[in-house]
C-alpha cells in the first residue's frame, strides 16, 4: 500500500542482515566475540546516560515527562528495549573475571542504562528488563552472586526511581481506561482486520500507519488525535507481511534463540547464555513496542550464533 515507504525499508532491513553476516564471519575466535560483546555492551552506556541527560534537563520530552535519546532511540519504547538488550551483557561483565576497570566500567554501564530505562517511563521496557534481568540469574553458572546484584540493582530502582514512574506503571491495571492501552488495543484491531483482507502478504513493509486509514474504525483518528503503531512485534510483522513474513521472521528469531541455547555449555557457554537472557528481555519489550526493522535485534541474533560456533567443544571451567 505504500511502495516507496517499504522499499525504503527493505533497504534498511538488508543492511541489518548485512551486519548479521558480518558479524557471524567476521568475528572468528572467542577472543574476538569477548571483545566484540564488550564493546557492543559499554557502548550502551553512551544512550543510557543521554536520555537521562535529556531528561533532567527537559529537552525533547514525549507527553511532557518521558524521556528519550536520538535517532532510532527517540521513541522511548525503542530505547528502552535498546538498553535492556545491554542490561545482562553488562551484569555479566561486571560478575566476570575481566580487569577491575573493565569491571567498574560495566557497573557504571548497568547504573547509566537501568537511569535510561527508567526515565523513559516504558512499561514494555520494565517488563523487558525484569524477564531479562531474572533470565540470566537463573541462567548463570554463579547464581547466588548474581542474584546478589540482580537485588543490588533492582534496590537502587527502588529508592532512585521518580514518582512518575511507578504512577505510569501502575496504569498497567487500567485496561480500557489507559488512553495508551486503549490506542493499542484499536491498533491490533487494523491488523486483525488486515489479516482477514491480507493474510498472506498483508499491506507491505513500514506501511502499517498508511493502511489505518483503510482499516481503523471511524472514530480512531478523533479519539487519539494520531495514527498508532501495532505496538506489538508479532502483530505488527503479521499486518505488514502476513502469514508469510511471519513465518520467516519466526524462523529467523527461532534459530537465534536454539543457536543461544546449544552454545550454553561450550567455549562461549557464559556469552551464550548472557546474549539468551539479553535476546529475550528485548523480545518481551517488543511485544509492548513492535520494531522489526531493529538493528539490535539482528545484532543479538549474530552473536548467538557466533557463539554456537565452539558450542561442541568443552567449556573452561569457573565461567561467569
Amino acid at each position: 500500500m505504500a511502495p516507496h515507504d517499504s522499499v525504503d525499508c527493505a533497504i534498511e532491513v538488508g543492511k541489518h542482515f548485512l551486519f548479521f553476516l558480518a558479524i557471524v564471519n567476521s568475528f572468528d575466535s572467542p577472543r574476538r566475540v569477548r571483545i566484540a560483546l564488550g564493546l557492543y555492551a559499554l557502548s550502551a552506556i553512551a544512550p543510557g546516560w543521554g536520555t537521562f541527560d535529556y531528561w533532567r534537563h527537559d529537552i525533547g520530552l514525549v507527553e511532557g515527562f518521558r524521556g528519550r535519546w536520538l535517532g532510532v532511540l527517540a521513541d522511548p519504547n525503542h530505547d528502552a528495549m535498546a538498553l535492556v538488550g545491554a542490561v545482562p551483557l553488562l551484569l555479566f561483565l561486571a560478575l566476570g573475571h575481566g580487569r577491575w576497570l573493565l569491571r567498574v566500567a560495566a557497573i557504571v554501564g548497568v547504573v547509566a542504562c537501568l537511569t535510561g530505562i527508567v526515565v523513559t517511563h516504558s512499561r514494555g521496557g520494565a517488563i523487558g528488563l525484569l524477564c531479562a534481568v531474572v533470565m540470566w540469574v537463573l541462567l548463570s553458572r554463579r547464581k547466588a552472586l548474581a542474584a546478589m546484584l540482580m537485588m543490588i540493582s533492582a534496590g537502587g530502582l527502588l529508592l532512585f526511581a521518580p514518582a512518575s514512574f511507578w504512577q505510569r506503571n501502575e496504569t498497567v491495571a487500567l485496561g480500557a481506561e489507559d488512553l495508551s492501552i486503549e490506542g493499542r488495543l484499536v491498533a491490533w484491531q487494523v491488523a486483525e482486520r488486515i489479516f482477514h483482507e491480507r493474510p498472506i502478504l498483508g499491506v507491505g513493509q513500514n506501511a502499517f500507519l498508511t493502511a489505518w486509514g483503510q482499516y481503523a474504525p471511524i472514530d480512531s483518528d478523533r479519539l487519539f488525535g494520531a495514527r498508532v503503531v501495532a505496538h506489538n512485534l508479532v502483530v505488527e510483522v503479521l499486518g505488514q507481511l502476513g502469514l508469510v513474513g511471519l513465518f520467516g521472521f519466526a524462523g529467523f528469531i527461532g534459530c537465534a534463540l536454539w543457536s543461544a541455547w546449544r552454545a550454553r555449555n561450550g567455549v562461549l557457554g557464559g556469552e551464550a547464555q548472557t546474549v539468551l537472557a539479553a535476546l529475550i528481555g528485548y523480545l518481551v519489550c517488543q511485544m509492548f513496542s513492535g520494531y522489526s526493522n531493529s538493528w539490535f535485534l539482528f545484532a543479538l541474533a549474530g552473536f548467538t550464533t557466533r557463539c554456537e560456533a565452539w558450542a561442541p567443544r568443552a567449556a573452561p571451567t569457573g565461567g561467569a
